[in-house]
């Protein structure tokens, strides 16, 4: 809290006479950060001061201006609560202390738990995006799986609420473009619209929100597309035309 004072002068006629009032003090600034988790209970305050009174035998009672209030700043990317706080930046007018001449409160922050009670001129808040989400792990087609379907579904762990998807099907274990399939699914499993050309493709998915795209999965997954079917098999035994006596054996070459 910043702080005034009065003073004493002469007059040009020699009489004496009080000096004017000084001003009020203005307040600073005062600053909260946190990097993850922040707690505000308290009170806390940067009010500006009252002016000094004047020192004249025929003045006392008047004072000078009063001093403007500071400001306050919460910073919290994550869970910012507070419940119970009291954020103080007034300021003095005519003596007293007001919001007119008040300060500024910021509160910004990742998750906001209760509502502070505040004196400012201005108050302003601001939620920050999440944090990217984390990546995924691929679940199906199993890593080195082969399958029939040329329009397999892909599926791989969900990464919760508010999260949507970005997959990339290539022939290619590089990624290089241009790609088979290059979409972003808003749910998951997802399942190609059109048909994959028979042959090995590689896939692999990551995670966005409204604080940007997450780091693709740990590791890519490969898949085989076979849709041609097996060549005719060689009968092999018993030969044509013989007679068993027994049990025959029957064998076939691929």
């Amino acid at each position: 809290m910043g702080s005034g004072g009065g003073g004493c002068g002469t007059s040009n006629s020699g009489s004496y006479g009080g000096g004017g009032g000084g001003g009020g003090g203005g307040a600073g600034c005062i600053r909260v950060m946190a990097t993850a988790a922040l707690t505000v209970a308290g009170t806390i305050r940067a009010q500006g001061s009252g002016g000094g009174e004047n020192g004249g035998p025929n003045f006392y009672g008047r004072f000078g201006g009063g001093g403007a209030g500071g400001g306050v700043a919460l910073y919290c990317p994550g869970t910012l609560t507070v419940t119970g706080a009291v954020l103080d930046v007034r300021g003095y007018q005519a003596q007293t202390l007001s919001t007119t001449n008040g300060g500024t409160v910021k509160v910004i922050y990742g998750n906001l738990v209760g509502s502070p009670t505040y004196y400012a001129g201005r108050y302003y808040t601001r939620a920050l995006p999440p944090p990217p989400p984390p990546a995924p792990t691929l679940v199906s087609p199993a890593n080195h799986d082969t399958t029939k379907s040329q329009t397999p579904t892909f599926d791989w762990s969900n990464l919760g609420v508010g999260v949507t998807y970005h997959i990339q099907i290539d022939n290619e274990n590089t990624f290089a473009p241009p790609y088979q399939f290059d979409v972003d699914p808003a749910t998951r499993p997802w399942t190609p619209p059109t048909n994959l050309p028979e042959g090995k493709w590689y896939w692999r998915v990551r995670g966005k929100n409204t604080g940007g795209y997450g780091p693709w999965c740990a590791s890519f997954f490969d898949v085989f597309v076979d849709i041609t079917p097996p060549a005719l098999p060689v009968l092999s035994a018993p030969a044509e035309d013989t007679t068993q006596t027994d049990l025959p054996l029957f064998d076939w070459e691929r």
